[in-house]
Protein backbone atom coordinates (compact mmCIF):
# COMPACT_ATOMS: atom_id res chain seq x y z
CA UNK A 1 0.00 0.00 0.00
CA UNK A 2 1.12 3.99 -0.02
CA UNK A 3 0.94 5.63 2.86
CA UNK A 4 0.70 9.06 0.84
CA UNK A 5 -2.76 11.23 1.53
CA UNK A 6 -2.47 10.51 5.53
CA UNK A 7 -2.88 7.82 8.25
CA UNK A 8 -5.93 5.46 8.48
CA UNK A 9 -7.44 5.85 11.69
CA UNK A 10 -8.69 2.71 13.59
CA UNK A 11 -12.31 2.77 15.08
CA UNK A 12 -11.45 1.85 18.41
CA UNK A 13 -8.89 5.33 18.56
CA UNK A 14 -11.89 7.29 17.08
CA UNK A 15 -14.59 5.82 19.58
CA UNK A 16 -11.88 6.88 22.29
CA UNK A 17 -11.39 10.22 21.31
CA UNK A 18 -14.75 11.15 20.47
CA UNK A 19 -15.59 9.84 24.44
CA UNK A 20 -12.82 11.54 26.24
CA UNK A 21 -13.97 13.79 28.16
CA UNK A 22 -11.17 16.37 28.16
CA UNK A 23 -11.34 16.19 24.06
CA UNK A 24 -12.08 20.06 23.14
CA UNK A 25 -14.44 20.76 20.20
CA UNK A 26 -15.51 23.91 18.67
CA UNK A 27 -16.96 25.66 15.64
CA UNK A 28 -16.90 28.78 13.36
CA UNK A 29 -19.17 28.80 10.43
CA UNK A 30 -18.85 31.60 8.13
CA UNK A 31 -22.28 31.99 5.76
CA UNK A 32 -24.44 35.37 3.86
CA UNK A 33 -27.48 35.99 4.94
CA UNK A 34 -29.58 37.65 1.68
CA UNK A 35 -31.76 40.28 1.37
CA UNK A 36 -30.68 41.44 4.91
CA UNK A 37 -31.29 45.05 4.12
CA UNK A 38 -35.15 44.74 4.17
CA UNK A 39 -35.34 42.76 6.74
CA UNK A 40 -33.81 45.22 8.85
CA UNK A 41 -36.08 47.84 7.46
CA UNK A 42 -39.11 45.78 8.43
CA UNK A 43 -37.53 45.20 11.84
CA UNK A 44 -36.98 48.84 13.02
CA UNK A 45 -39.96 50.26 11.47
CA UNK A 46 -42.47 48.16 13.05
CA UNK A 47 -45.05 49.85 15.04
CA UNK A 48 -44.23 53.01 13.98
CA UNK A 49 -47.12 55.35 13.66
CA UNK A 50 -47.40 58.85 12.76
CA UNK A 51 -49.17 61.84 14.90
CA UNK A 52 -50.59 65.19 14.44
CA UNK A 53 -50.20 67.08 17.61
CA UNK A 54 -50.92 70.50 16.65
CA UNK A 55 -47.12 70.98 15.56
CA UNK A 56 -46.26 69.05 12.79
CA UNK A 57 -46.04 65.45 11.92
CA UNK A 58 -44.10 63.06 14.29
CA UNK A 59 -43.41 60.03 13.93
CA UNK A 60 -44.38 58.00 16.58
CA UNK A 61 -43.53 54.61 18.65
CA UNK A 62 -44.61 52.63 21.53
CA UNK A 63 -42.48 52.33 24.47
CA UNK A 64 -43.27 48.49 25.12
CA UNK A 65 -42.33 47.83 21.66
CA UNK A 66 -38.94 49.50 22.31
CA UNK A 67 -35.44 47.53 22.44
CA UNK A 68 -32.06 49.60 22.78
CA UNK A 69 -31.49 49.19 18.82
CA UNK A 70 -34.74 51.15 17.92
CA UNK A 71 -33.90 53.84 20.97
CA UNK A 72 -30.71 54.58 19.16
CA UNK A 73 -32.12 55.14 16.14
CA UNK A 74 -35.68 56.53 16.78
CA UNK A 75 -34.72 59.19 19.07
CA UNK A 76 -31.53 61.37 17.81
CA UNK A 77 -29.71 63.56 20.07
CA UNK A 78 -31.04 66.46 18.19
CA UNK A 79 -29.84 70.08 20.32
CA UNK A 80 -26.88 68.32 22.29
CA UNK A 81 -23.53 69.31 22.43
CA UNK A 82 -21.55 66.94 21.13
CA UNK A 83 -17.40 66.72 21.51
CA UNK A 84 -15.73 66.70 18.31
CA UNK A 85 -15.21 62.98 17.23
CA UNK A 86 -18.30 61.16 19.25
CA UNK A 87 -20.80 59.49 17.88
CA UNK A 88 -24.45 59.95 18.51
CA UNK A 89 -24.80 56.55 20.07
CA UNK A 90 -21.50 57.53 22.40
CA UNK A 91 -23.39 60.54 23.27
CA UNK A 92 -26.59 58.08 23.88
CA UNK A 93 -24.63 55.23 25.65
CA UNK A 94 -23.06 58.28 27.90
CA UNK A 95 -26.24 59.85 29.14
CA UNK A 96 -27.91 56.02 29.43
CA UNK A 97 -25.33 55.11 32.27
CA UNK A 98 -25.26 57.98 33.63
CA UNK A 99 -28.81 57.23 34.72
CA UNK A 100 -27.97 54.05 35.24
CA UNK A 101 -25.24 54.75 37.42
CA UNK A 102 -27.76 57.36 40.14
CA UNK A 103 -30.23 54.54 39.71
CA UNK A 104 -27.89 51.55 40.77
CA UNK A 105 -26.37 53.48 43.73
CA UNK A 106 -29.77 54.29 44.81
CA UNK A 107 -30.57 50.65 45.09
CA UNK A 108 -27.27 48.71 45.39
CA UNK A 109 -27.36 47.07 42.15
CA UNK A 110 -24.83 46.22 39.69
CA UNK A 111 -25.41 45.64 36.16
CA UNK A 112 -23.10 45.33 32.97
CA UNK A 113 -23.68 48.59 30.39
CA UNK A 114 -24.91 45.84 27.73
CA UNK A 115 -27.70 44.83 30.03
CA UNK A 116 -28.92 47.85 31.06
CA UNK A 117 -31.69 48.69 29.02
CA UNK A 118 -33.40 45.67 29.15
CA UNK A 119 -33.18 45.99 33.13
CA UNK A 120 -34.48 49.14 32.90
CA UNK A 121 -37.17 48.06 30.77
CA UNK A 122 -38.27 45.17 32.54
CA UNK A 123 -37.97 46.20 36.00
CA UNK A 124 -38.67 50.29 36.12
CA UNK A 125 -41.33 50.97 33.70
CA UNK A 126 -41.42 54.72 34.29
CA UNK A 127 -37.57 55.16 35.58
CA UNK A 128 -37.15 53.87 32.05
CA UNK A 129 -39.39 56.58 30.27
CA UNK A 130 -37.87 59.27 32.53
CA UNK A 131 -34.26 57.91 31.06
CA UNK A 132 -35.32 58.04 27.94
CA UNK A 133 -36.34 61.83 28.40
CA UNK A 134 -32.80 62.36 30.10
CA UNK A 135 -31.17 61.03 26.52
CA UNK A 136 -33.42 62.55 24.42
CA UNK A 137 -35.10 66.36 25.52
CA UNK A 138 -36.95 66.37 22.27
CA UNK A 139 -38.68 63.40 22.71
CA UNK A 140 -42.74 63.61 23.47
CA UNK A 141 -44.76 61.75 25.23
CA UNK A 142 -48.73 60.99 23.38
CA UNK A 143 -51.69 60.32 24.92
CA UNK A 144 -51.22 61.05 28.63
CA UNK A 145 -52.29 64.62 30.28
CA UNK A 146 -50.17 67.45 29.95
CA UNK A 147 -49.23 67.86 33.94
CA UNK A 148 -48.18 64.30 33.90
CA UNK A 149 -45.94 64.62 31.29
CA UNK A 150 -44.52 68.05 32.85
CA UNK A 151 -43.99 66.51 36.08
CA UNK A 152 -42.41 63.12 34.48
CA UNK A 153 -40.08 65.21 32.39
CA UNK A 154 -38.96 67.42 35.88
CA UNK A 155 -38.48 64.47 37.68
CA UNK A 156 -36.48 62.97 34.94
CA UNK A 157 -33.67 66.20 34.86
CA UNK A 158 -33.94 66.08 38.74
CA UNK A 159 -32.99 62.33 39.04
CA UNK A 160 -35.59 62.11 41.64
CA UNK A 161 -37.71 58.83 41.01
CA UNK A 162 -39.46 58.43 44.33
CA UNK A 163 -42.33 60.82 43.02
CA UNK A 164 -42.92 59.26 40.00
CA UNK A 165 -44.85 56.13 42.34
CA UNK A 166 -48.28 57.55 41.63
CA UNK A 167 -48.10 57.73 37.81
CA UNK A 168 -47.88 54.06 38.05
CA UNK A 169 -46.50 51.73 34.79
CA UNK A 170 -46.06 53.42 31.35
CA UNK A 171 -44.76 50.94 29.19
CA UNK A 172 -47.40 51.75 26.62
CA UNK A 173 -46.98 55.49 26.64
CA UNK A 174 -46.62 56.22 22.67
CA UNK A 175 -43.46 58.44 22.64
CA UNK A 176 -43.01 60.69 19.80
CA UNK A 177 -39.98 62.50 17.70
CA UNK A 178 -40.11 65.31 15.14
CA UNK A 179 -39.63 64.33 11.51
CA UNK A 180 -36.17 65.83 11.70
CA UNK A 181 -35.05 63.26 14.35
CA UNK A 182 -36.04 60.36 11.70
CA UNK A 183 -35.30 59.55 8.65
CA UNK A 184 -35.78 55.65 6.90
CA UNK A 185 -32.83 55.92 5.27
CA UNK A 186 -30.95 55.71 8.53
CA UNK A 187 -31.67 51.73 8.21
CA UNK A 188 -29.33 50.50 6.22
CA UNK A 189 -26.26 47.82 7.04
CA UNK A 190 -23.81 50.34 6.29
CA UNK A 191 -24.39 52.01 9.71
CA UNK A 192 -23.05 50.31 12.86
CA UNK A 193 -26.28 50.69 15.48
CA UNK A 194 -28.42 48.88 12.80
CA UNK A 195 -25.94 46.38 12.22
CA UNK A 196 -25.72 45.13 15.80
CA UNK A 197 -29.80 45.46 15.64
CA UNK A 198 -29.41 42.97 13.06
CA UNK A 199 -27.33 40.13 14.57
CA UNK A 200 -29.79 40.63 17.44
CA UNK A 201 -32.39 39.61 15.61
CA UNK A 202 -30.24 36.92 14.00
CA UNK A 203 -28.85 35.70 17.24
CA UNK A 204 -32.72 35.01 18.58
CA UNK A 205 -33.66 33.26 15.63
CA UNK A 206 -30.57 30.97 15.89
CA UNK A 207 -31.28 30.87 19.78
CA UNK A 208 -34.72 28.87 19.01
CA UNK A 209 -33.31 26.95 15.84
CA UNK A 210 -30.13 25.79 18.46
CA UNK A 211 -32.13 25.21 21.43
CA UNK A 212 -29.77 27.39 23.12
CA UNK A 213 -28.80 31.10 24.15
CA UNK A 214 -27.26 32.62 21.36
CA UNK A 215 -25.64 36.38 22.19
CA UNK A 216 -23.84 38.27 19.53
CA UNK A 217 -21.33 41.13 18.97
CA UNK A 218 -20.66 43.15 15.48
CA UNK A 219 -16.73 43.35 15.91
CA UNK A 220 -15.62 39.59 15.33
CA UNK A 221 -12.03 40.75 17.81
CA UNK A 222 -14.20 40.64 20.49
CA UNK A 223 -16.40 36.94 20.40
CA UNK A 224 -14.09 35.82 23.58
CA UNK A 225 -15.04 39.13 25.66
CA UNK A 226 -18.94 38.28 24.80
CA UNK A 227 -19.12 34.58 25.27
CA UNK A 228 -16.10 33.45 26.92
CA UNK A 229 -16.03 30.59 24.42
CA UNK A 230 -18.53 29.35 26.85
CA UNK A 231 -21.80 30.04 24.66
CA UNK A 232 -22.84 30.44 21.49
CA UNK A 233 -21.99 34.38 19.89
CA UNK A 234 -23.24 35.49 16.14
CA UNK A 235 -20.75 38.13 14.78
CA UNK A 236 -19.78 39.88 11.71
CA UNK A 237 -17.26 38.20 9.67
CA UNK A 238 -14.90 40.95 8.38
CA UNK A 239 -13.23 38.45 6.24
CA UNK A 240 -16.63 38.60 4.23
CA UNK A 241 -17.04 40.81 1.51
CA UNK A 242 -20.32 41.56 0.78
CA UNK A 243 -19.62 43.90 -2.09
CA UNK A 244 -21.90 44.24 -4.61
CA UNK A 245 -24.32 41.63 -3.16
CA UNK A 246 -27.45 42.21 -1.03
CA UNK A 247 -26.32 40.27 1.75
CA UNK A 248 -24.64 40.49 5.01
CA UNK A 249 -21.65 38.40 6.13
CA UNK A 250 -22.37 36.14 9.51
CA UNK A 251 -19.79 34.04 11.49
CA UNK A 252 -21.47 31.57 14.05
CA UNK A 253 -18.79 30.66 17.13
CA UNK A 254 -19.54 28.06 19.22
CA UNK A 255 -18.81 27.52 22.67
CA UNK A 256 -16.12 25.17 23.53
CA UNK A 257 -17.69 22.01 24.01
CA UNK A 258 -17.30 17.57 24.42
CA UNK A 259 -16.51 15.90 20.80
CA UNK A 260 -19.22 13.94 21.38
CA UNK A 261 -21.29 17.17 21.66
CA UNK A 262 -20.09 19.19 19.26
CA UNK A 263 -20.53 16.36 16.48
CA UNK A 264 -23.74 16.51 16.89
CA UNK A 265 -24.19 20.47 17.60
CA UNK A 266 -22.27 20.93 13.96
CA UNK A 267 -24.76 18.01 12.68
CA UNK A 268 -27.72 20.51 13.86
CA UNK A 269 -25.89 23.83 12.86
CA UNK A 270 -25.97 22.50 9.05
CA UNK A 271 -29.03 21.46 8.92
CA UNK A 272 -30.06 25.10 9.71
CA UNK A 273 -27.99 26.72 7.23
CA UNK A 274 -29.90 24.24 4.60
CA UNK A 275 -32.42 26.00 5.72
CA UNK A 276 -33.07 29.69 6.79
CA UNK A 277 -32.04 32.47 9.05
CA UNK A 278 -35.03 35.29 9.68
CA UNK A 279 -36.66 33.44 6.51
CA UNK A 280 -33.61 34.76 4.63
CA UNK A 281 -31.86 32.26 2.49
CA UNK A 282 -28.22 31.27 3.72
CA UNK A 283 -25.58 31.36 0.97
CA UNK A 284 -22.01 30.00 1.20
CA UNK A 285 -19.31 30.68 -1.46
CA UNK A 286 -15.44 30.70 -2.01
CA UNK A 287 -15.09 32.85 0.65
CA UNK A 288 -16.61 31.17 3.17
CA UNK A 289 -15.29 28.25 5.32
CA UNK A 290 -15.97 26.26 8.15
CA UNK A 291 -13.05 25.94 10.71
CA UNK A 292 -12.77 23.18 13.79
CA UNK A 293 -11.24 23.53 16.46
CA UNK A 294 -9.72 20.71 18.25
CA UNK A 295 -7.59 20.16 21.80
CA UNK A 296 -7.25 17.87 24.54
CA UNK A 297 -7.00 19.22 28.11
CA UNK A 298 -4.07 19.13 29.70
CA UNK A 299 -1.96 16.81 27.10
CA UNK A 300 0.41 18.51 24.83
CA UNK A 301 -0.28 18.50 20.94
CA UNK A 302 2.60 17.52 18.60
CA UNK A 303 2.39 19.53 15.32
CA UNK A 304 4.86 17.40 13.20
CA UNK A 305 2.71 14.32 13.67
CA UNK A 306 -0.03 16.21 12.46
CA UNK A 307 1.59 17.59 9.52
CA UNK A 308 2.98 14.24 8.83
CA UNK A 309 0.05 12.07 9.20
CA UNK A 310 -3.35 14.70 8.53
CA UNK A 311 -3.19 14.41 4.76
CA UNK A 312 -4.30 17.61 4.66
CA UNK A 313 -3.65 18.16 0.77
CA UNK A 314 -6.88 15.72 0.20
CA UNK A 315 -9.02 17.58 2.21
CA UNK A 316 -8.35 20.75 0.57
CA UNK A 317 -8.80 19.48 -2.69
CA UNK A 318 -12.22 17.67 -1.77
CA UNK A 319 -13.76 20.57 -0.95
CA UNK A 320 -11.45 22.92 -3.87
CA UNK A 321 -9.54 24.75 -1.61
CA UNK A 322 -6.41 24.79 -2.85
CA UNK A 323 -6.66 27.98 -4.32
CA UNK A 324 -8.37 29.62 -1.48
CA UNK A 325 -5.32 32.50 0.41
CA UNK A 326 -7.02 31.45 3.82
CA UNK A 327 -6.70 27.68 3.28
CA UNK A 328 -3.90 26.70 1.73
CA UNK A 329 -2.48 23.14 2.22
CA UNK A 330 0.15 23.33 4.91
CA UNK A 331 1.04 19.83 4.19
CA UNK A 332 2.41 21.21 0.21
CA UNK A 333 4.15 24.27 2.58
CA UNK A 334 5.71 21.92 4.32
CA UNK A 335 6.80 19.79 1.59
CA UNK A 336 8.27 23.09 -0.57
CA UNK A 337 10.03 24.62 2.45
CA UNK A 338 11.80 20.92 2.56
CA UNK A 339 12.98 20.94 -0.95
CA UNK A 340 14.04 24.86 -0.71
CA UNK A 341 16.22 23.49 2.44
CA UNK A 342 17.20 21.18 0.36
CA UNK A 343 18.57 23.15 -1.90
CA UNK A 344 20.73 24.73 0.26
CA UNK A 345 18.49 27.94 1.05
CA UNK A 346 17.71 27.84 4.94
CA UNK A 347 14.89 29.63 5.77
CA UNK A 348 14.71 31.21 9.95
CA UNK A 349 18.65 30.23 10.17
CA UNK A 350 18.65 26.39 9.51
CA UNK A 351 21.14 25.63 7.08
CA UNK A 352 20.62 22.71 4.70
CA UNK A 353 23.74 20.63 5.55
CA UNK A 354 21.84 20.29 9.03
CA UNK A 355 18.56 18.94 7.30
CA UNK A 356 20.77 16.60 4.81
CA UNK A 357 22.84 15.53 7.48
CA UNK A 358 19.96 14.72 10.11
CA UNK A 359 17.94 13.22 7.32
CA UNK A 360 20.31 10.79 6.00
CA UNK A 361 21.16 9.46 9.61
CA UNK A 362 17.52 9.10 10.09
CA UNK A 363 17.31 7.19 7.08
CA UNK A 364 20.12 4.91 8.00
CA UNK A 365 18.25 3.81 11.70
CA UNK A 366 14.93 5.40 11.46
CA UNK A 367 13.23 2.77 13.41
CA UNK A 368 15.86 2.09 15.83
CA UNK A 369 17.64 5.80 17.10
CA UNK A 370 15.24 8.05 18.65
CA UNK A 371 17.85 11.02 18.88
CA UNK A 372 17.88 11.04 15.18
CA UNK A 373 14.30 10.78 15.15
CA UNK A 374 14.28 13.77 17.34
CA UNK A 375 16.43 16.15 15.31
CA UNK A 376 14.49 15.51 12.25
CA UNK A 377 11.27 16.58 14.07
CA UNK A 378 12.94 19.80 15.52
CA UNK A 379 14.26 20.57 11.95
CA UNK A 380 9.92 19.95 10.61
CA UNK A 381 8.98 21.78 13.75
CA UNK A 382 11.34 25.12 12.98
CA UNK A 383 10.17 25.11 8.90
CA UNK A 384 6.38 24.27 9.87
CA UNK A 385 4.01 26.85 8.21
CA UNK A 386 2.35 29.20 10.72
CA UNK A 387 -0.96 31.41 11.01
CA UNK A 388 -4.41 31.82 9.34
CA UNK A 389 -3.47 31.27 5.78
CA UNK A 390 -3.13 27.31 6.14
CA UNK A 391 -5.66 25.01 6.51
CA UNK A 392 -4.38 24.24 9.47
CA UNK A 393 -3.44 26.96 12.14
CA UNK A 394 -1.17 25.93 14.83
CA UNK A 395 -0.58 29.19 16.23
CA UNK A 396 -3.80 28.24 18.83
CA UNK A 397 -1.56 25.89 20.68
CA UNK A 398 -0.27 28.00 23.73
CA UNK A 399 -4.33 27.81 23.99
CA UNK A 400 -4.53 24.04 23.92
CA UNK A 401 -5.95 23.44 20.66
CA UNK A 402 -5.42 23.21 16.71
CA UNK A 403 -7.36 25.20 14.41
CA UNK A 404 -8.36 23.38 10.89
CA UNK A 405 -9.22 25.39 8.09
CA UNK A 406 -9.81 23.40 4.68
CA UNK A 407 -13.59 23.22 4.78
CA UNK A 408 -15.61 25.45 3.19
CA UNK A 409 -16.17 26.71 -0.52
CA UNK A 410 -19.54 27.11 -2.46
CA UNK A 411 -22.18 25.54 -1.02
CA UNK A 412 -20.32 23.64 1.28
CA UNK A 413 -23.21 23.83 4.25
CA UNK A 414 -25.00 21.12 1.48
CA UNK A 415 -22.19 18.30 2.13
CA UNK A 416 -22.65 17.40 5.72
CA UNK A 417 -21.33 13.80 5.09
CA UNK A 418 -18.37 14.84 3.66
CA UNK A 419 -18.22 16.90 6.56
CA UNK A 420 -18.72 15.03 8.99
CA UNK A 421 -15.87 12.07 7.46
CA UNK A 422 -13.33 15.16 7.45
CA UNK A 423 -14.09 16.28 11.11
CA UNK A 424 -13.94 12.52 12.13
CA UNK A 425 -10.34 12.69 10.63
CA UNK A 426 -9.11 15.51 12.12
CA UNK A 427 -10.76 14.35 15.46
CA UNK A 428 -8.88 11.21 15.09
CA UNK A 429 -5.26 12.59 13.85
CA UNK A 430 -5.70 15.38 17.06
CA UNK A 431 -5.92 12.52 19.35
CA UNK A 432 -3.03 10.87 17.80
CA UNK A 433 -0.72 13.84 18.03
CA UNK A 434 -1.20 13.78 22.03
CA UNK A 435 0.39 10.62 22.58
CA UNK A 436 4.17 9.91 20.92
CA UNK A 437 3.49 6.26 20.91
CA UNK A 438 0.24 6.04 19.48
CA UNK A 439 0.83 4.92 15.70
CA UNK A 440 4.63 5.38 15.77
CA UNK A 441 5.33 3.08 13.05
CA UNK A 442 3.02 4.66 10.58
CA UNK A 443 4.55 8.22 11.60
CA UNK A 444 7.73 7.17 11.17
CA UNK A 445 7.43 5.53 7.82
CA UNK A 446 5.58 8.66 6.52
CA UNK A 447 8.45 10.69 7.85
CA UNK A 448 10.96 8.48 6.67
CA UNK A 449 8.89 9.36 3.12
CA UNK A 450 8.31 13.02 3.39
CA UNK A 451 12.12 13.76 3.99
CA UNK A 452 13.29 11.41 1.05
CA UNK A 453 11.14 13.13 -0.86
CA UNK A 454 12.41 16.37 0.03
CA UNK A 455 16.18 15.30 -0.65
CA UNK A 456 16.11 13.16 -3.72
CA UNK A 457 13.04 13.48 -5.69
CA UNK A 458 9.77 15.30 -6.44
CA UNK A 459 7.71 12.21 -6.75
CA UNK A 460 6.07 10.27 -4.25
CA UNK A 461 8.30 7.21 -2.63
CA UNK A 462 6.28 4.10 -1.88
CA UNK A 463 6.75 2.09 0.87
CA UNK A 464 7.68 -1.89 0.19
CA UNK A 465 5.34 -3.12 3.48
CA UNK A 466 2.83 -2.84 5.45
CA UNK A 467 2.74 -0.13 8.35
CA UNK A 468 3.21 -2.80 10.65
CA UNK A 469 1.56 -3.07 14.03
CA UNK A 470 0.28 0.49 15.08
CA UNK A 471 -0.56 1.46 18.53
CA UNK A 472 2.10 0.46 21.16
CA UNK A 473 2.10 2.55 24.08
CA UNK A 474 -0.24 3.23 27.43
CA UNK A 475 -3.35 4.28 24.52
CA UNK A 476 -2.05 1.21 22.42
CA UNK A 477 -4.05 -1.57 21.22
CA UNK A 478 -5.45 0.01 17.87
CA UNK A 479 -4.80 -3.07 15.87
CA UNK A 480 -3.04 -5.70 13.93
CA UNK A 481 -1.27 -4.83 10.82
CA UNK A 482 -3.82 -3.00 8.56
CA UNK A 483 -3.49 -5.80 5.54
CA UNK A 484 -4.32 -8.45 7.81
CA UNK A 485 -7.81 -7.55 9.31
CA UNK A 486 -10.53 -4.94 8.58
CA UNK A 487 -10.16 -2.98 11.92
CA UNK A 488 -9.58 0.48 10.19
CA UNK A 489 -13.11 2.55 9.16
CA UNK A 490 -11.86 1.84 5.38
CA UNK A 491 -10.77 -1.94 5.14
CA UNK A 492 -12.70 -4.39 3.66
CA UNK A 493 -16.64 -3.58 3.50
CA UNK A 494 -17.41 -3.44 7.59
CA UNK A 495 -16.69 0.35 7.96
CA UNK A 496 -17.45 2.56 10.47
CA UNK A 497 -21.18 3.78 8.86
CA UNK A 498 -22.34 5.19 12.30
CA UNK A 499 -19.18 7.59 12.07
CA UNK A 500 -20.35 8.24 8.52
CA UNK A 501 -16.95 7.41 7.04
CA UNK A 502 -16.85 6.05 3.38
CA UNK A 503 -15.90 3.15 1.95
CA UNK A 504 -12.10 3.33 0.06
CA UNK A 505 -10.92 6.57 1.13
CA UNK A 506 -7.17 6.69 0.99
CA UNK A 507 -7.03 9.20 3.71
CA UNK A 508 -9.79 9.36 6.60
Amino acid sequence: MRLVEGAKISQQLLRQAINDPDFTFGIEAEFYLMGANEVIQQHMTQGLGTTDAGGGEHFVKKLGDMEWHDVTHFFKPLGVNQNEGRSDTEVIQDRLENFYERYAQRKARSGAPESMWDELKQHLSVPMLMVALHIFPEGRMMGIPENQSTAIRDMAYDGDMSEIKPFGKLNDTPIAMGEVGYEYDDYSLDDPKTKAAFYNLVAKDLSVKLQTEVLYVVDDMKVFHVGGYESWVVTHDSSLSDEGMDAIGVEVVSPVMPAAEGLAMLDRLLTIMGGTILGLEIVTTEQTGLHINLGVKDAEIDPVKILVLSGDEHIVNKFDRAANINAASIQRSLKDRMRTVARGEAPSGISAQDLVATAQEVLRSIETDDRDIARVIAVLNDLKPEGKLHSINFEKLPSGYVEYRSIGNKDYHKRGKEIRNAVLHMIGITYIATDPSAYRQEFLKKLYSMVRQSLETQEEVPLAASVGMIGHGPRGGYGAPIEDSPDTPYDGENYMTQYGFDAGSETQ
